[in-house]
């Protein structure tokens, strides 16, 4: 999946889409129809206005419709979705806790610890951060 922008002078919008790749260097961008973008859904668009996206597939989880996890930056704190397939996402859920934006939300399994970690560079007061971590 790729976090990109499309950057006409006149308008300027993140949004996370979907593609795929062999090697790594080609890349096929399929035609989803799942969003309306330029009035249609010709495009491979997953979800629009959200930016610093990371997803992750939960192979743990055991609530199918959580398997993907995404997180990015919303309005106006960090944001998570679930997704079954990867395609189709949740609807935004807002993380009151975490209020302020990152550049690059990640999520990885951290096995030393048993669960999911979320690397969130926010910026948000020292001390929030450190209350919300615990």
């Amino acid at each position: 999946m790729l976090n990109y922008m499309d950057a006409k002078p006149d308008h300027r919008e993140m949004g996370l889409c979907y593609a795929v790749s062999t090697d790594g260097i080609d890349w096929e961008k399929p035609d989803l129809g799942l969003l309306e973008f330029g009035g249609n859904k010709r495009n491979n668009i997953l979800m629009r206005h959200v930016h610093g996206t990371g997803v992750f597939k939960d192979d743990r989880e055991t609530n199918p419709a959580r398997r993907y996890k995404m997180l990015f930056c919303g309005e106006p704190q960090m944001t998570v979705a679930f997704s079954a397939d990867g395609l189709n996402w949740s609807r935004p859920i807002p993380i009151p806790e975490i209020e302020g934006h990152g550049t690059h939300a990640n999520i990885c399994w951290a096995p030393d610890l048993g669960k999911s970690t979320w690397d969130l560079p926010v910026s948000m007061p020292v001390a929030a951060l450190i209350q919300f971590a615990k």
